[in-house]
């Protein structure tokens, strides 16, 4: 798929130009024209309405954008183009059907270089996937043997059969799996297949093979370096399908605690950490709040409050954080957060050192395919 990389403006069609939409509540989608073969130009237009209106008509791709090299052109219905990475372009290769196909991705689907917009639609991506009919999880062209590794995950799960170790670890160690925005793509919406190379798997058939691979290691036992960040995605997700008295806390869905539990994961811009996460945490809003008194008490406290805004700086992003943060009740102390983040890429937020480890263990083949977390 190399061969179709083509610099910008080398066949001499113009940059697109995306109008605005015509409501804070509205979405575009790409509607990819089909083609049976995979290497002709990518092709397809965009379709404006309401998320109300789209909602089902449409699937979300969740993918990594890898390097930030945008030379690949999908060209549009005006005669424009859009540019894209590599990645992007082999996953909408690898998704392109022999009829039209409606997608939702951010780099295409979002103006990239609209600030303003932005500013309404990421924090809209939560409501974006969990309308979607299905999550399309793009692993990557699985060059190095991790499409045959997902190739033999559905017999394993059949048969409780336990993959060796090693090869999860290395598909686990893929970019996607570390990607801080998935987090939120994961938990949006249970009907998610991940796609690597030719190969794909439902995320549930997903993680109950992987169940059988040691990812559950008991309270003593060494867990596998490329096994941590996926036993935090997945205590994440069972808690927000299937939530109990037993493994569900406000704590647990609150912002910072989230920000801590995912610190470790990657992303091209710091104040990702925060947007990323924002949406998903229990305690934020993004209307505006009433300031708490001096007085306000631990179980009185008010959501956090934040726009987000790529037009601000790292910097005054967290220190927007901290401010949000006090004038919610939090612990004013908290605010010490945001100037440690100037120069660094992850947060270090404050974590609760007294949390109970957890396991991981297939419901048998009677009751469901699901995975839960059961305390060990």
């Amino acid at each position: 798929m190399a061969s179709k990389k083509r610099k910008l403006g080398d066949d001499g069609n113009s940059s697109h130009v995306y109008q605005p939409l015509l409501g804070s509540d509205h979405i575009r989608v790409l509607v990819l024209e089909p083609s049976d073969d995979t290497d002709s130009p990518l092709c397809g237009s965009f379709h404006e309405a309401s998320l109300k209106d789209l909602s089902g008509k449409y699937e979300a791709i969740s993918y990594t954008w890898g390097k930030p090299i945008l030379s690949y052109p999908v060209h549009t219905g005006d005669g424009s183009q859009v540019f894209v990475t590599e990645n992007l372009d082999n996953a909408l290769r690898r998704f392109r059907k022999k009829k039209a196909r409606w997608l939702w991705v951010d780099a295409l689907c979002i103006n990239q270089i609209d600030s303003a917009e932005k500013a309404v639609q990421i924090p809209f991506m939560a409501d974006i996937f969990r309308a979607a009919t299905r999550v399309l999880a793009w692993l990557g062209p699985g060059t190095g043997g991790e499409d045959g590794i997902i190739r033999s995950l559905p017999r394993a799960a059949k048969l409780q059969e336990a993959t060796p170790a090693a090869a999860i670890e290395q598909l686990l160690s893929l970019p996607w799996f570390s990607r801080v925005w998935i987090v939120q793509e994961i938990i949006a919406n249970a009907q998610l297949m991940i796609v690597c190379g030719s190969s794909k798997i439902s995320w549930v058939t997903f993680l109950e093979a992987i169940s059988y691979c040691g990812i559950d290691a008991k309270e003593g036992e060494v867990i596998r370096p490329g096994f941590a960040a996926m036993r935090r995605i997945i205590r994440t997700w069972v808690k927000r399908h299937f939530p109990t008295t037993n493994n569900t806390t406000a704590r647990d869905g609150g912002l910072l605690n989230l920000m801590t539990d995912f610190s470790n994961f990657s992303c091209s811009n710091s104040r990702d950490r925060i947007f990323a996460i924002y949406s998903l945490a229990n305690d934020t809003t993004t209307g505006p709040i009433e300031l708490p008194s001096r007085n306000v008490s631990r179980d009185s406290l008010n959501p956090i409050s934040m726009v987000i805004d790529y037009s601000q700086s790292i910097q005054e992003t967290y220190t927007r954080l901290a401010t949000a943060l006090v004038e919610a009740g939090r612990d004013p102390r908290l605010a010490n957060v945001a100037p440690r983040l100037e120069n660094e890429d992850r947060i270090a937020a404050r974590s609760h050192s007294c949390r109970r480890e957890h396991r991981l263990t297939p419901y048998s083949k009677k009751q469901s395919h699901w995975v839960r977390w059961n305390a060990a």
